[in-house]
């Protein structure tokens, strides 16, 4: 059935064509920013379940930042949020980008059925899930008044991005900083689109 609310489709320019150069195994996954905008596509208690998965990984998962600033320098105005008290341990305030929806696949997470994962934009609009960058959009279709707004898209991410368990990142601090999302220029953190 579908919805009557609009859903914006997103043309996420992908990596697809790189990985396949690089021989790379690749799997295509559905990225949403809301489950209303899944819905329209798959069931409602499946979408409903893969962003509740995806929310629970993006709160045990999300790299975290020690200030606000240097947060935004990554994923811009509006882009962060801060950690959940029971998730900041040490005492102190940390953010960590703001959740702008998540990637649906069946290799995700193992085991039949669909899966979801985190996915963040940076300010810049490169997409993110785990460790990986898998596409670009624009901001302003992702995010409105810093939330997820109804988007859809679909990317060929390397299979690694969605088989492999999401691990936790470290906390960034400006001093040791290394290019854009805590990660080494040459590795970036990505999103299936």
């Amino acid at each position: 059935m579908r919805r009557s609310r609009a859903v914006t489709t997103l043309l996420i320019a992908g990596t697809a064509l790189t990985l396949a150069g690089c021989g790379e195994d690749t799997e295509q996954v559905k990225i949403y920013g809301t489950s209303e905008a899944c819905s329209a596509e798959m069931t409602a208690a499946d979408c409903a379940a893969a962003e509740a998965e995806a929310r629970e990984a993006h709160i045990a998962t999300a790299p975290r930042f020690d200030s606000l600033a240097a947060c935004e320098e990554d994923f811009g105005a509006d882009g962060c949020q801060p950690v959940p008290q029971q998730q900041a341990s040490s005492g102190g305030s940390f953010f960590m980008p703001a959740f702008a929806g998540f990637m649906l696949g069946r290799m995700m997470g193992g085991g039949g059925g669909f899966h979801g994962r985190p996915v963040y934009v940076d300010r810049n609009g490169y997409m993110y899930s785990g460790a990986d960058r898998f596409g670009q959009t624009r901001r302003e279709n992702v995010f409105r008044n810093g939330r997820p707004t109804n988007w859809a898209g679909s990317a060929n991410v390397a299979r690694s991005t969605v088989s492999n368990p999401v691990k936790p990142a470290g906390t960034v601090s400006p001093a040791r900083r290394s290019g854009g999302f805590g990660a080494t220029g040459a590795r970036g953190y990505s999103f299936g689109g």
